[in-house]
């Protein structure tokens, strides 16, 4: 049934609430996968265990001593349970570790596969860097971590590491862990924000809105261009709503109801590492946007006779999810790519001074939430709308309005 191969890592699987075993496709003459209910529940003390039988069913293929399937299944009614001998830590890699860590947290859906991708990549990339491997060499790791990062960075990682190890030590991988208290030590400078502080401000770093000729001058440009026209419904989308970008390409038809009367935001499409990937919204898992006429009204006007279920709203030229990254390089902002000049609808407008100066896609959120303000709405009916609080929105927007307030007479 089985043949030889050097691709022999046995996978663990949450199914349900219990695990399964995941052999080799290669491992298969037929070619065919093999999972093996583990009678094992999907919890630390579970995945412990399963390692354990995963091991072991690997050293007995690469020993050709590989029994039934069914013999490798763990017996909860034995009164001794396998006992998992502690690995010497001068013994383990850091990475062997890390790469253990990221596939339990990603199969028990602890993270985003964002998380995964950009974060957890970028901490292995930091890890592979790093000429000391051993967690008996946890020193030299640690001082060549901060030697070559700013010490923002370094406080990260090693973060990141201690959680690893921490987790080790709990599934009894390693007998004890040698990053615990490292990050204490690295003292940014004062008056430095937060990770999260930094995250939450890049939503609003420059908040420069544009003026109502401006959004009309834009949206005109869109409508008239040779071969982006395609893109004014979303434009003038993006004006009317206030919305992220990757909330918009995030849109299908059945997250607007028949009359497109309301809009329900529910998924975000974002670019990671070149992978388009569909995650939750950022601070909630759901968010309705009841439309006036004019969001109504372009809606209908781009609305398909004949709808699949899963249709994005908007589309790329070649009626695919689009990519922020790519709309704002080559359509609104414009870019040199491979020998070729692509001249950006915005960019050209403020060149031409048809618009004060050039701003990037994300003012068309600040605009709409400025405007808003100046219309007279509630700040917490804005906040629901955009999917912020309303203590964001007094921070970052009506906070800088404080010139247009008149203080009442109080007559007294």
């Amino acid at each position: 049934m089985y043949s030889k191969s050097k691709d022999n890592k046995v996978s663990i699987i949450a199914h349900g609430k219990s695990l399964k075993l995941v052999l080799p496709r290669a491992w298969a003459k037929d070619g065919k996968q093999v999972k093996v209910s583990l009678g094992l529940k999907d919890n630390e003390d579970g995945w412990r265990e399963a390692e354990l039988i995963a091991q072991q069913i690997e050293r007995d293929y690469a020993q050709d001593r590989l029994k039934p399937l069914n013999e490798y299944k763990y017996d909860k009614d034995k009164e001794q349970k396998p006992k998992l001998s502690l690995i010497p830590s001068n013994d383990v890699q850091l990475i062997e570790l890390w790469d253990k860590y990221v596939n339990f947290r990603a199969n028990n859906k602890q993270v985003a596969e964002t998380t995964v991708i950009l974060n957890y990549q970028r901490v292995s990339g930091h890890i592979q860097k790093n000429p000391y491997k051993l967690l008996s060499q946890s020193h030299e790791m640690f001082t060549f971590l901060v030697e070559n990062n700013s010490l923002k960075t370094a406080k990260r990682i090693i973060t990141q590491w201690n959680a690893c190890c921490h987790w080790a030590l709990t599934m009894k991988y390693i007998s004890k862990n040698p990053f615990e208290g490292l990050a204490a030590t690295i003292k940014e400078p004062k008056n430095k924000k937060s990770i999260e502080e930094q995250i939450e401000d890049t939503d609003f770093i420059d908040i420069d809105p544009f003026t109502i000729d401006e959004m009309r001058k834009i949206l005109e440009a869109f409508k008239n261009h040779h071969k982006y026209h395609h893109y004014y419904s979303l434009v003038k989308f993006f004006f009317l709503t206030g919305c992220r970008t990757s909330e918009a390409v995030g849109l299908r038809w059945r997250h607007i109801n028949n009359d497109c009367s309301m809009v329900t935001f529910q998924e975000a499409v974002v670019c990671a590492s070149g992978k388009l990937i569909t995650k939750r919204l950022k601070n909630q898992d759901f968010r309705k946007f009841p439309c006036n006429k004019e969001l109504q009204n372009l809606l209908l006007s781009i609305k398909p006779n004949i709808i699949g279920e899963d249709d994005r709203i908007f589309k790329s030229l070649t009626g695919k999810t689009i990519r922020a990254d790519v709309f704002n390089g080559f359509v609104w902002r414009g870019c040199e790519n491979k020998g070729a000049t692509y001249v950006g609808i915005v960019q050209q407008l403020a060149e031409d001074g048809a618009i004060d100066h050039y701003r990037p896609q994300y003012q068309t959120r600040h605009t709409f939430i400025t405007l808003a303000l100046e219309k007279g709405m509630e700040v917490k009916d804005i906040a629901r709308l955009v999917g912020n609080s309303p203590e964001i929105i007094y921070k970052h927007y009506a906070g800088s309005r404080l010139e247009s307030i008149t203080v009442p007479d109080l007559n007294i």
